[in-house]
């Protein structure tokens, strides 16, 4: 770049200081600006050609994101999990952690110890997909299942050989298949001709170099990490060649007491936005602090999952500020408290863990001597003291709810209200 364009990004130290980290993300989308738009007296220096802007012909991609609640086995060793992961230490134990969460969310037991109904009914992320296999068999047509568990494979391709009465199993594409072998499978199911069909393949053995249009549903299983990956798994069917419409799906494991904070439920909004943030800056699909984050927002401390409304009730005022914010800390934002005294009208400030985006916080317990609507008109005030660019206004109370002269208000001003009903979905309604 500096024998094409010299200066336009500056030296190398300034460089890498600004934009290694990834931690202001207003940084990259002027990179990623700079790089794509052109100047008065220059062309753009880089064109970046993204598939679903540019193949023209392609059928429509239709993504499904399925969820459904954890039977009671799956629940209660999911808690065990939760549990040792805060007992843990950090490092190498988060990863370990955050991969038996995973792994419970696919299924609590063994493929060992299977026998199919009551084997499929302990899987709230089996059911789905099962659920989904029948529609699509009832349509004579074919799919694509990425799961990465090798011990877990084999037991699927009997369940589904036995349930669908194929006449052979289903073939298998994981690590273990040579490259001759791996073409024969994808020109044997290329060539079966019309009628129900499923493969099974490892994400990072079948995500790349093989052509299975004769498919046009695809079920991710088990998810990946990189949503760059996951979206090449995709691809397999999804590319030219393909005449019908793709359909992409997405089963999630909930667990019944915390629906939210439930290990699919977080990797699903993670990818998400990973994948948003790739469209609109200059962004590696994977981050060092991905995992960081993701086991704060399933694990965290103790005050992530439980939810007492008459503790909050009994708070004093300070009490529940410090709850407010401490709920933020604990799934990864950054939170600076404000000064007891000149405030401003805000009690905090927090910067997303993803977006960096600033929000302004006020808090109204029913013990304080100001009633909840005031907040309103508190961080307004804040709005104009504090210099923050484009932040978020954030009112938060235990009470049942706020006026409704004061809700007008709000939604005109783009003030987000946290009440009673809405509060144990805190900080979440974030994202």
């Amino acid at each position: 770049m500096d024998t094409i364009q010299p200066g336009l990004l500056k030296d190398l130290a300034a460089f890498s200081r600004i934009y290694e980290k990834e931690e202001n993300p207003e940084d990259l989308r002027q990179l990623k600006a700079t790089l794509t738009e052109p100047s008065p007296s220059a062309p753009q220096v880089m064109m970046r050609r993204m598939k679903a802007d540019r193949l023209k012909g392609l059928p429509e991609k239709i993504e499904h994101p399925l969820e459904q609640l954890m039977s009671p086995a799956q629940a209660e060793a999911y808690d065990e999990a939760v549990k040792a992961a805060r007992a843990g230490g950090g490092g190498s134990k988060i990863l370990e952690a955050l991969h038996r969460l995973r792994s419970i969310s696919l299924h609590p037991l063994h493929p060992s110890s299977a026998t199919d109904d009551s084997y499929v009914d302990l899987s709230a992320r089996f059911k789905l997909a099962l659920g989904v296999l029948d529609a699509i068999a009832s349509k004579g047509e074919k799919a694509l299942i990425f799961l990465e568990s090798q011990e877990m494979q084999p037991y699927l391709a009997g369940l589904l050989q036995r349930r669908y009465k194929l006449k052979s199993l289903p073939m298998l594409i994981n690590g273990t298949v040579t490259g001759p072998k791996r073409q024969d499978r994808v020109n044997a199911f290329q060539n079966a001709g019309k009628g129900f069909d499923v493969i099974i393949l490892s994400p990072r053995a079948g995500g790349v170099g093989l052509t299975l249009t004769a498919a046009n549903h695809v079920i991710h299983l088990s998810r990946w990490w990189n949503p760059a990956v996951e979206d090449q798994c995709t691809d397999r069917c999804y590319r030219i060649g393909q005449t019908r419409e793709v359909h992409v799906y997405y089963p999630q494991a909930l667990h019944p007491a915390y629906p939210d904070q439930s290990f699919d439920r977080r990797l699903h909004a993670l990818l998400d936005r990973k994948r948003q943030l790739s469209r609109e800056m200059l962004m590696p699909p994977t981050s060092p602090d991905d995992t960081k984050h993701l086991f704060e927002q399933t694990v965290g401390s103790d005050s992530a999952y439980v939810f007492d409304m008459d503790s909050i009730d009994a708070m004093e005022p300070i009490q529940f500020e410090q709850w407010v914010l401490g709920r933020l800390k604990d799934v990864g934002h950054k939170v600076s408290k404000t000064p007891k005294s000149h405030d401003y009208g805000a009690d905090g400030v927090a910067y997303h863990r993803i977006s960096g985006r600033p929000y302004i916080i006020q808090c109204k317990h029913t013990q304080c001597s100001t009633p909840p609507d005031k907040a309103i008109a508190d961080l307004l005030k804040a709005k104009t003291s504090y210099s923050l660019k484009n932040p978020g206004l954030i009112a938060v109370t235990n009470a049942a709810a706020f006026g409704q002269a004061v809700a007008d208000k709000a939604a005109r001003e783009g003030v987000l209200l946290v009440c009673r009903s809405n509060l144990e979905k805190w900080p979440f309604l974030l994202d």
